[in-house]
């Protein structure tokens, strides 16, 4: 079965390995160099804390980006704010 080619991302703030909260990980220990092109909205919750606006990792996304930051969320983006959640998703499949 070939792999395919990503078209677009929706990315939350704790799935890129950035968690100020925490000591680094596994996953903040293997974190790409290589930019991300592909569309992308992130998105960032109360949850974040002072990295909610998205500014601390904006320089990894090359391609069109845009970043929401959603109030009153906690950590579960997808169930604490599905509507907010599928919306990125439409928006960056249409880029």
């Amino acid at each position: 079965m070939r792999a395919q080619k990503t078209k677009s991302a929706v990315i939350s703030f704790r799935s890129l390995g950035l968690r100020p909260h925490r000591k680094a990980t596994a996953t903040s220990s293997r974190k790409s160099t290589e930019p991300i092109t592909v569309p992308t909205i992130t998105i960032g919750s109360d949850f974040d804390g002072p990295n909610k606006n998205g500014t601390s990792y904006r320089k990894m996304f090359t391609g069109p980006y845009s970043h929401r930051g959603l109030d009153g969320v906690g950590h579960n983006v997808p169930q604490e704010a599905p509507q907010d959640f599928a919306n990125a998703v439409i928006a960056v499949d249409g880029q």
